[in-house]
């Protein structure tokens, strides 16, 4: 058995379906835990309704005390192409929005952000932001929040990044899954995008081009993207920033990427060398 997140990771017996994991909450005192599990299990059951072949089959726990979600394990985890990710992405857009889930309308992410901010001008200048980095982004942020409004709300994955995706063992070559969706929600459609913009930053252009695209027939959503793509980047790099000091492991991995999402939040002109080195490096 392994952590991941806090959640215990283990595996399921083998049935004629394939290979399988068990997801489960380890400590039963953890609120927490339950809810995000209550989530995953909404959010699995949207999907699957709607969308039913872009996510990994899904059962009901059994034959252990604890409680949790068997989930079908997949196979060529984090091999897959920026438009593999965007078709995946804009498919989870067709789900319905629903009271399953929670939602987040445009007056939620400023508040988020302040908290967010607030934490990390506490800590000491190492770990977190300083006052005036912290100033800087918030006049920043909201500046560019209103260029989010004219953009619609949808099923939001929050963390669509490269290892989130596989394939079914059974069809290895059959069409790409998705997985993790304890932090799913409704939100504005942008997040998605954004976040894997900020994840994965040699993708930026190439999103952002998808997305001029997409939203070709829409001159009010085309005039607002650039703004409102820049108040989502700014917004997901303090959460990245925040949840390296929140939630730290303290190794190498967590300093540079901290020190990088600091350094990206600080210059545009940051942000495009970022984007430089990962396409580079990437390739």
């Amino acid at each position: 058995m392994v952590e991941d997140n806090n959640f215990t990771i283990a595996e399921a017996p083998e049935n004629h379906q394939g290979k399988w994991i068990d997801k489960l909450v380890g400590d039963p005192t953890n609120q927490e835990l339950h809810d995000r599990l209550d989530r995953e299990q909404a959010a699995y059951a949207l999907v699957e309704a709607n969308c039913p072949d872009i996510v990994p089959i899904t059962t009901e726990v059994t034959g252990r005390p604890e409680r949790g979600i068997r989930i079908e394990l997949l196979t060529a985890l984090g091999k897959v192409t920026l438009p593999e990710i965007l078709t995946v992405v804009d498919r989870l857009q067709d789900v319905p929005v629903t009271d399953d889930l929670p939602s987040r309308d445009k007056s939620f992410y400023i508040p988020d952000m302040r908290s967010r901010l607030d934490y990390l001008e506490r800590l000491p200048i190492t770990a977190g932001l300083t006052a005036r980095e912290a100033r800087r982004t918030m006049r920043r942020a909201q500046h560019h929040q209103p260029a989010i409004t004219p953009f619609d709300t949808t099923f939001v994955h929050t963390d669509v990044q490269k290892r989130h995706f596989g394939r079914s063992r059974q069809n290895p070559v059959g069409k790409l899954k998705i997985f993790d969706l304890d932090q799913a929600h409704f939100g504005n459609e942008l997040e998605d995008y954004a976040w894997a913009s900020v994840r994965h930053p040699q993708y930026a252009k190439a999103v952002q081009e998808h997305l001029r695209a997409k939203f070709n027939d829409n001159p009010q959503k085309q005039a607002n993207l650039g703004e409102a793509m820049d108040f989502f980047y700014d917004y997901f790099l303090v959460k990245a920033i925040y949840d390296r000091s929140h939630q730290a492991h303290r190794n190498a991995f967590e300093v540079v990427a901290k020190a990088a999402g600091r350094a990206m939040l600080y210059s545009p002109i940051l942000r495009d060398t970022a984007e430089k080195i990962a396409f580079v490096a990437a390739d």
